[in-house]
């Protein structure tokens, strides 16, 4: 057998031990027999690489992967260079269909926007509205007012508006002259808030109503500040220390156009005209009865059981019932179909199912207007 390695200097062998310098004796000696017989393997030449030929329009080497396209939906915008590193800075505007969104703003004054001087009709709209203030007396004098941070006495007017606090969402109260004061009026900046009320968007420098309760902020349509501020200016007239509703006191008046000044002013007036038609002094709103609503002032006499359903028998009774639960009052519809011996099953209007014992006094029928 034969070995690639060349054979070991004597001052080696003498470090060897004795098999291993037999061995490479005997691997020499092999060696030397291979080449004079003609079989000693020749060590094999690297083929070198052909070089390519130089021509003088393409690079040397060129790149198979796609080069990234920069800005995209530009005009006139081109591929920059990987080699690059100065940031790309077109001249046109971006073309999208986000474009309309974007708004941009100048030192010139703001234009009065396109508004109506008819206010809304407080008898005949507004019923689907969202009521964002709560006008009323306080019932314990625990609560405190979130502008002075002084306690509301019980009886004392006070007005209320949901909040964040303490980790959840709940109904902040304040002075009457405080609320004055957080009151304010301002402009849309961007164009994609919202009424509070209508929940429709603002347009874009459009004058808005901002009233403030704590760390929230409702903004809500000139047009329809009667609908948002009549129970507040019926609780304020009727108090004596409540102090005047002025909207030329209240912060950003001067922003105001002429036309938007005349709507205010409409609107004010139309809520002290309400509050003096209303014949109802006790401070809460008078909320107009629809067709098919329910009476809830009263509660069945001495027996609820008696304007239930039979036990014992499927009757198949339908109508409205009411039930008493955690203090409240709720209503639910009965479902006929589903009416045993034992029970009744009434659908609220969230679409839940109440489950109703027959003989208990905790729920009856109620009659409809």
């Amino acid at each position: 057998l034969s070995r690639k390695t060349d054979h070991p200097q004597p001052h080696k062998l003498k470090s060897m031990s004795d098999y291993a310098a037999q061995r490479e004796e005997r691997i020499k000696k092999n060696q030397e027999m291979l080449k004079k017989l003609g079989l000693a393997p020749t060590p094999k030449k690297k083929k070198k690489a052909p070089k390519r030929k130089k021509s003088s329009g393409e690079p040397v080497r060129k790149s198979s992967r796609r080069r990234k396209t920069l800005f995209k939906n530009l005009r006139g915008a081109q591929e920059t260079k990987a080699d690059d590193d100065e940031d790309f800075v077109p001249n046109e505007q971006v073309e999208d269909d986000e474009e309309d969104d974007a708004v941009y703003y100048d030192d010139k004054p703001h234009r009065a926007m396109k508004t109506t001087n008819t206010v809304q009709d407080l008898t005949t709209e507004g019923s689907h509205f969202e009521q964002i203030l709560k006008v009323e007396n306080a019932k314990t004098g625990r609560s405190k007012c979130r502008k002075c941070m002084e306690k509301l006495e019980k009886g004392e007017l006070r007005v209320g508006m949901q909040a964040w606090i303490m980790g959840r969402q709940s109904m902040t109260w304040q002075h009457p002259k405080c609320f004055m004061e957080n009151i304010s009026f301002t402009r849309e900046a961007t164009g994609r808030g919202k009424c509070k009320i209508s929940k429709k968007s603002f347009e874009a420098g459009e004058a808005r109503l901002s009233l403030r309760s704590h760390t929230a902020t409702s903004n809500v349509k000139l047009t329809l500040l009667p609908l948002c501020l009549r129970s507040f200016v019926k609780a304020v007239s009727e108090e004596k220390n409540s102090g005047d509703i002025e909207p030329h006191t209240w912060n950003g008046y001067e922003i105001l156009e002429k036309e938007e000044r005349e709507v205010v002013e409409s609107g004010i007036k139309a809520c002290s005209d309400y509050s003096h038609e209303d014949g109802d002094t006790s401070g809460k709103e008078n909320i107009r009865r629809r067709k098919g609503a329910v009476k809830l002032a009263k509660e069945p006499g001495n027996d609820p059981v008696s304007t239930q359903p039979e036990s014992g028998k499927k009757t198949k009774t339908g109508g409205k019932v009411a039930w008493k639960w955690g203090g409240m009052t709720c209503l639910g519809k009965l479902l006929p179909s589903r009416e045993s011996g034992t029970h009744c099953y009434a659908k609220t209007h969230k679409g839940n199912i109440k489950t109703l014992t027959k003989g208990k006094s905790y729920w009856w029928m109620v009659e409809e207007s």
